[in-house]
């Protein structure tokens, strides 16, 4: 969200090639006149509006989950400390659209029984985007049962 507000406040920043608003996908040419969900950061819910040809422009953050980049550029984690980096093919700073302060959750281990058996795993987007819960757990397991029980290394 505070892509979206930076994109209110100093508009300039954009260049023109970008819009603000959000919509569910990527608009295409060819649906030009015809309505389309969006929203902008001040609303909490989702309203229509008949696309023009200024929607067209790329949308400030664009794709989902994993796959979202900010101005169709950078994963917004890869972003925080680069302060040069430029939109592809552009003149269009990102850094003023990235935020220092990163999402934090906190799982308390006291507040849990463990056995010997639980483990955690701490992984970045890099490990996420090629492998999955499941896949993790796998090899998790093959290493567990590789040792014996009170093995140190395990």
């Amino acid at each position: 969200r505070r892509f979206i507000l930076q994109a209110f406040l100093r508009p300039e920043l954009l260049g023109k090639e970008f819009t603000h608003l959000e919509f569910p996908r990527r608009i295409q040419p060819k649906e030009l006149g015809k309505k389309m969900l969006y929203r902008d950061q001040n609303m909490n819910g989702w309203a229509y509006k008949k696309i023009e040809e200024h929607d067209l422009k790329f949308p400030l953050i664009y794709g989902e989950g994993k796959k979202a980049r900010v101005m169709a550029t950078i994963g917004v984690t890869r972003g925080l400390g680069d302060h040069d980096l430029k939109v592809f093919s552009s003149n269009i700073h990102i850094k003023p659209f990235l935020s220092c302060f990163p999402e934090v959750r906190v799982y308390d281990l006291t507040q849990y029984e463990h056995c010997p058996d639980d483990v955690l795993v701490l992984g970045t987007d890099g490990l996420w985007d090629v492998t999955n819960d499941k896949e993790v757990a796998g090899v998790v397991m093959e290493v567990l049962t590789s040792y014996e029980p009170n093995d140190p290394c395990r």
